[in-house]
């Protein structure tokens, strides 16, 4: 069987590579592996060939055909199904191998036909052991790659394996499919209402955003127009204060001026006394011009009867004559100087007269005029004191209310501000589950796109598998 088994595996490859779908997935591994086709088909006649004599063999050893050779089988089958080789493309060459097999064992003259035939079955028989054991190891990696953990499944008799619950694992595997095509849904269908709300929220918090903005762009301007109203207010009060002093230096000054007022009022009634005393004192002048004329007239009458006794002694009172006569010149001229001093002191005592009666009437108007002048300027002056106290206390009041204003409008502008951080925080945490969430489609997305080929039966229970296999 060696001489012709290099000549059976050739016409296998022969077969093979002349089947245009087989050929195209050996070029297409050949092509992954770096290595020419010539060079791949090579290994696989080689290793056909191993595989073809170790039958052979381990006939020789006994035929056991134990636990070492199906671990061999496995591995192939293992790696067939890494390389993604077709189940029914390895099952399927074994037609072909049958039928060169039975074609070379009959045409082995070496061989009686009876030997041939139980030759044959014998080979036939191994044939189906490796189909067995690949199919196994395509069973087992498929579920392998359906993520079950087949080193957690327990076999109850050492009779069977794995493969013998194959059913029950479907079992399991569909029911799990089924749990997860209806969690994908409950998925899909909260991350479509989680997006509206991150949506809802993303403008919610663009809306306060925008809002919180305005409120602290009108609560900066307002704490800077009250700032400015405030040094506004502080400037008020330093001018009214000014003013309550310049009322209060008023008031002094009209005190001042009253006192004044008071002390020419009086130098007036002295001056009026004085012009009375002066009329008096002129009617004392008249009446010391009466006593003169008086005087006068009897120095007259003395001068008369002198020179009539002159007259009357002759020569001898010739010179006495001479001095009476001078003596009465005299006594007219003093008489008539008496008259003209007391003419002159009449009309000064009518001027005297009238200049009393008119500093009496002007006295008494003006202490009326004063009296009712110093009234309503002290009238004026209290009001006007009582309107700047009251202005004063008001613009101390709004300066303390502005101030207070300005406190609040800080405040309002630092909440805001801190509002508005928040709310832009909460905006870039919706944005980050809205991405989040749009990972999570993406997710289920590919979960759907995973399940697809898979259909989903009610008749699935979703019970637990306990994970041991009686």
């Amino acid at each position: 069987m060696e001489q012709v088994a290099p000549q059976l595996v050739r016409e296998f490859y022969d077969f093979q590579f002349s089947f245009p779908e087989t050929a195209q997935f050996f070029i297409q591994y050949a092509q992954k592996r770096g290595i020419s086709i010539q060079s791949l088909r090579e290994r696989l006649e080689h290793a056909q060939l191993n595989y073809f004599l170790e039958i052979f063999r381990e006939a020789k050893r006994g035929g056991h055909y134990g636990v070492d050779f199906l671990e061999t089988r496995l591995r192939i089958g293992a790696l067939h199904n890494e390389i993604n080789l077709p189940m029914k493309w390895y099952i399927g060459s074994y037609a072909l191998m049958v039928e060169l097999l039975r074609r070379y064992l009959l045409q082995n003259e070496a061989l009686e036909q009876e030997q041939a035939k139980v030759a044959f079955q014998a080979i036939v028989s191994v044939f189906l052991y490796d189909i067995q054991a690949v199919s196994d190891a395509f069973i087992v990696m498929l579920l392998q790659d359906l993520c079950v953990d087949t080193d957690k499944i327990e076999v109850a008799s050492a009779t069977k394996d794995l493969t013998d619950y194959f059913g029950e694992v479907r079992g399991l595997f569909g029911a799990a499919v089924y749990e997860t095509m209806n969690a994908a849904a409950q998925i899909e269908q909260a991350v479509s209402d989680l997006q509206a709300t991150c949506e809802q929220t993303r403008t919610a918090a663009s809306q306060v955003v925008a809002a919180i903005e305005q409120v602290a762009r009108v609560a900066a301007h307002q704490a800077q127009e009250t700032v400015q109203t405030t040094e506004a207010v502080r400037q008020l009060t330093a001018s009214i204060q000014e003013i309550a002093e310049g009322a209060q230096a008023q008031a002094q000054a009209v005190e001042h001026a009253l006192s004044v007022i008071e002390r020419v009022g009086e130098n007036i009634r002295k001056t009026s006394t004085y012009v009375a005393e002066m009329g008096r004192q002129s009617s004392q002048i008249g009446e010391i011009i009466e006593a003169i004329n008086q005087i006068a007239f009897q120095t007259h009458l003395l001068a008369l009867n002198a020179a009539i006794e002159a007259a009357r002694a002759g020569e001898a009172g010739r010179g006495f004559a001479v001095v009476a006569k001078e003596v009465q010149q005299l006594a007219e001229r003093s008489a008539q100087s008496a008259k003209d001093v007391g003419r002159l002191v009449g009309q000064i005592q009518s001027v005297i007269s009238a200049a009393v009666q008119s500093m009496h009437a002007s006295v008494e108007q003006f202490e009326r005029e004063l009296v009712s002048a110093i009234q309503q300027v002290q009238g004026v002056v209290v009001r006007y004191q009582m309107v700047v106290q009251s202005m004063s206390r008001n613009a101390v009041a709004v300066r303390d209310a502005i101030e207070e204003v300005a406190s609040a409008s800080e405040q309002t502008s630092a909440a805001a501000q801190q509002v508005s951080a928040s709310t832009q925080e909460m905006a870039a945490q919706s944005a980050q589950v809205a991405q989040w969430t749009a990972r999570l489609s993406e997710i289920v997305a590919a979960l759907r796109g995973a399940l697809r080929p898979f259909k989903m039966h009610s008749d699935h229970a979703t019970s637990a598998w306990a994970g041991k296999v009686a």
